[in-house]
């Protein structure tokens, strides 16, 4: 790769994860109205109805996307259907199923705080399957920094009276995770637009088989709510697959790092719902904690791109 490209790629990475991020953190406040906006939006069938068309929608769309450009969209699902199918359940089903159960019981800006263990996570597990992405000084104390923030918001019992929901949000940042570093090596078959289509097609059409199952409907629903639905469906799509692109432009740690930045987006966008508890001094120090874990992280990755011509 030549001096001049890679010099803009060095610049797009953390750009892009920085945007991802945004439109990721936008989400929560979003759920809350989308759920008001059905009769049966307390329902978990509902819920993960909802979740479900929100990314089989979004996976279609780049799917169909990936075919306008001439992109060969079968030819990875021909040579690895259980792999795509396994991410997708990973990455989406799961991830998703246990973040939008949790988000009906959470306030916006707890979970999203909550949701930001999966930056920390995704650096520690990269040390032990991704070669050459090791833990240094900087690393650690960038993840004892981002724990120790969401250490100081969970010290607040009183601002939860749903501690299972605590768990499933937990259990989605580990889906997310990993879901990292399995998209990371399905990178190398399959370019990152289409890779993103399957992903949430088979994750997003697990969730939505699931959600009629159990007896979900999104009959007489809001216009807000399909409104809000259709924006989801656009920012997974453009999220998702930018942010497969970046993971085949740098190490798994330095990437999944940026997601700390959510909790920035998603509590300070979740002030304008008349609902949410007031910013307090321990959210801000949770989220200053959560930056500099971020700047922590990548300090010795500043700059770096994997050499690729891509």
């Amino acid at each position: 790769m030549n001096r001049p490209i890679k010099k803009i790629y060095s610049w797009y990475v953390p750009l892009g994860a920085i945007f991802c991020c945004a439109l990721w953190g936008l989400s929560f406040p979003c759920m809350g109205t989308i759920y008001r906006s059905f009769p049966t939006g307390g329902l978990p069938a509902t819920q993960i109805l909802l979740a479900g068309i929100r990314f089989a929608a979004a996976g279609g769309i780049l799917l169909l996307f990936s075919l306008s450009r001439g992109e060969p969209i079968l030819a990875a699902l021909r040579r690895r259907p259980l792999s795509l199918a396994g991410f997708g359940l990973l990455q989406t089903g799961l991830q998703y199923g246990c973040f939008y159960l949790s988000m009906s019981a959470l306030p916006s800006g707890r979970a999203s705080l909550i949701n930001t263990t999966n930056a920390f996570l995704s650096v520690l597990l990269a040390h032990f399957f991704c070669a050459g992405d090791r833990l240094n000084r900087n690393k650690l104390a960038g993840c004892a920094l981002g724990f120790l923030g969401i250490l100081l918001l969970s010290g607040d019992i009183s601002g939860n009276p749903a501690p299972w929901a605590d768990v499933l949000m937990l259990l989605s940042a580990l889906s997310f995770s990993a879901g990292n570093i399995v998209c990371q090596r399905l990178a190398r078959h399959c370019r990152p637009v289409p890779l993103a289509g399957w992903q949430m097609l088979f994750g997003g059409g697990a969730l939505t088989l699931a959600g009629l199952l159990g007896g979900g409907s999104l009959r007489n629903g809001a216009a807000a709510g399909w409104l809000l639905t259709a924006f989801l469906i656009a920012q997974s799509a453009a999220a998702f697959s930018l942010w497969n692109l970046l993971l085949t432009m740098a190490p798994v740690s330095s990437i999944g790092i940026y997601t700390c930045l959510i909790p920035v987006v998603g509590v300070f966008s979740s002030l304008i719902l008349p609902d949410e508890p007031p910013l307090t001094a321990r959210v801000l120090g949770a989220l200053a904690l959560c930056v500099l874990g971020v700047v922590f992280v990548n300090m010795p990755n500043c700059g770096k791109i994997k050499n690729s011509s891509t």
